[in-house]
């Protein structure tokens, strides 16, 4: 017997392309992670923003520059500014005995 060709099956090659090559703007944003710790505990900033009175914080960000911030009634406000690679953890230390300005009262 002998067999027959199959028909050939029509390809939605608009729905492979537009999942291989989304478009710029909806392509999620490079992320990396901050691991922040500070001694004592301090008031901590992330780019302006509180995330609390703590010694230790840990905060997925997007890749690029970010600003980090400690405040402690003991030491004038320091701030740190850290670039951070796509992918890439990055520790950010802070030992206020030893980099901060004490307050003079």
């Amino acid at each position: 017997a002998a067999r027959q060709p199959e028909a050939p099956r029509a390809a939605d090659t608009t729905a492979a392309k537009e999942s291989v090559n989304p478009p710029s703007g909806s392509r999620p944003a490079a992320m990396a992670l901050l691991v922040i710790t500070v001694k004592p505990a301090a008031e901590i900033t992330l780019d302006g923003k509180t995330v609390g009175d703590t010694s230790a914080y840990t905060a997925p960000v997007t890749a690029g520059e970010h600003v980090i911030r400690f405040i402690h009634k003991n030491w004038q406000p320091l701030s740190r500014t850290v670039s951070v690679g796509s992918g890439e953890r990055l520790k950010v230390a802070v030992d206020l005995k030893d980099e901060g300005i004490p307050i003079k009262k």
